[in-house]
This record gives structure tokens, C-alpha cells and sequence, in this order.
């Protein structure tokens, strides 16, 4: 494998031979297996955490909305929860990302397309574990047809993969002025109540008729995906009074986003070794 340096970039050969394919397929595995290890450290129930995670949270509101006696439809609650957790994380590991370049590997002696390979398995997989669950749930207690459930699965995927490789652009960024982070992360909290994630946004008009909170999250990409999945679950959903259009152009943004995140992990990588 070649690699070109120069003060500008960063670049390396695209023909492998098949001795450094199947190396490429060993360093991916340890790097994604160190992933993992680093979420679950020393938890005696391990990765059993990361599938508890939503579930915890989402019976701790529905805990909480019973007692206040608030209107809640538990199966709205556990999408919306589940959701905004995936967005949330993902988010913050893409803004985070550039610390995971070198994936305990020293950064010249692994291709760029390993750990490309090791991050897009680590999110589809931690996914899928956070989501599992609630998809079960609501299927088993809640009577939400199959296809719901796996509608909900898939659009936890995009929700994740979007939000993470379109957070990679500010990953740079985030490292050179590390108060970004906190500011992502508040902004994160506060959107987690202004989103219709504890609530589905047919509820988003208040007494007296107003509908400017309503309004405000026509722009709020994740409004679209979860009232989608609710939509697909059967529960009550205004996706169809969306406006698809802006639907159209948050998917196409966010998609050209996190191509460019995913592209930018080579430079990236450059950018962070002291050969730079």
C-alpha cells in the first residue's frame, strides 16, 4: 500500500492485494470490536445496556406522564424516545468522530477504507440494538403490525447514518474549538423536548389554538422521521399533512452531508497526525 503525504492531503492506493484485503478484514474487526469495548467498559451486563438504554427511558416518561396524569399514547412515546436517543447519539459519535481515527491502530499502518468500513458496521449494529427492542415491544404489547415494526427499524438506520456522517463535518471543527461540543450536546437536550419525540406533534397545539409550536418543527428533520414511523405503526401521525417537499430536501441534504463526512475521514485523519 502506497501512501502520498503532502501539507495539503492525505491519500493511499486503491488496489490491494488480496494479503492486504484480508488484513484490512482483521484490522476491522478488532477496530469495531474496540468500539464496543470502549461503550460498555467495565458494566457487568455489557452490551445489554445499550439495548436497555431506550427501553429504560421511554418507561421512565411513561412513568412519569401516568402520574401527572398527561395525555400519552404509549406507543408514540416509546417510537418517539427511541428515535431521538438514535439521533443523539449518532449525532455526537459523528461530531466526536476524528478522535476514532486511528481506531487503536497507529493511523499509518491502516487504510482510510477500514475504519470507513469499521464505523459504518459499529453504527448499523448499535442501531439496531437500541431499536430492537422498542420494535419488539410495540409489536408483542402495543398490537403494531409487522411491517410497523420493521418500517421503524429501517428508518432508526437512516436516522442514524444521516445525523452521524452530516455531525462528521463539524468533527474538525469540534476538535480545534471543543466548546462546539457543549453546545451541540445543550442544543441536543433542548431539542429532545422541543422535537415531537415524547409526543406525536398532533398534540403540538396548545389551548389556546396556537400553532407556532407546531410550526416550528415543520423544519425540525426529525419531525419526518418520526411521524413517519408512527405513521407505519398505525398510531396517530400527521405525516401526510407534511409538507413532503421539505421532507425531500432534508433527506437530500443530510444524504449529501454524510457522503461528504464519510469522504472526509482520510483528510481527516491527515489533519490529526503529527506528520500534518
Amino acid at each position: 500500500m502506497e501512501r502520498v503525504l503532502s501539507r495539503q492531503k492525505f491519500t493511499e492506493s486503491v488496489a490491494p492485494t488480496e494479503s492486504d484485503k484480508r488484513k484490512d478484514r482483521i484490522r476491522s474487526t478488532f477496530i469495531l470490536r474496540n468500539r464496543f469495548r470502549g461503550i460498555i467498559g467495565n458494566k457487568r451486563l455489557g452490551y445489554i445496556w445499550i439495548f436497555l438504554d431506550p427501553i429504560i427511558f421511554s418507561l421512565v416518561y411513561l412513568f412519569v406522564f401516568t402520574v401527572i396524569r398527561a395525555r400519552v399514547k404509549p406507543v408514540s412515546l416509546f417510537i418517539g424516545i427511541t428515535l431521538y436517543r438514535i439521533l443523539s447519539e449518532s449525532s455526537k459519535s459523528g461530531l466526536s468522530s476524528i478522535k476514532d481515527h486511528t481506531g487503536g491502530i497507529l493511523c499509518e499502518r491502516v487504510r482510510t477504507r477500514v475504519l470507513v468500513d469499521s464505523s459504518v458496521k459499529f453504527r448499523f449494529v448499535d442501531i439496531l440494538t437500541r431499536s430492537i427492542g422498542t420494535s419488539t415491544i410495540i409489536v408483542l404489547f402495543f398490537d403494531v403490525p409487522l411491517i410497523g415494526a420493521i418500517g421503524f427499524l429501517a428508518i432508526a438506520q437512516v436516522t442514524g447514518f444521516l445525523f452521524e456522517g452530516a455531525m462528521m463535518n463539524l468533527s474538525r471543527t469540534a476538535k480545534r474549538i471543543p466548546d462546539i461540543t457543549n453546545v451541540v450536546n445543550h442544543f441536543l437536550m433542548l431539542m429532545f423536548y422541543a422535537s415531537p419525540a415524547l409526543y406525536g406533534m398532533s398534540e403540538l397545539i396548545d389551548y389556546t389554538g396556537s400553532t407556532l409550536h407546531y410550526r416550528i418543527n415543520e423544519f425540525n428533520p426529525f419531525s419526518y422521521f418520526v411521524e413517519l414511523s408512527r405513521y407505519l405503526a398505525g398510531v396517530e401521525s400527521v405525516f401526510l399533512d407534511l409538507d413532503l417537499r421539505i421532507f425531500g430536501f432534508f433527506i437530500g441534504a443530510l444524504t449529501l452531508l454524510t457522503y461528504r463526512g464519510y469522504r472526509r475521514i482520510g483528510d481527516d485523519r491527515w489533519e490529526m497526525t503529527s506528520w500534518s
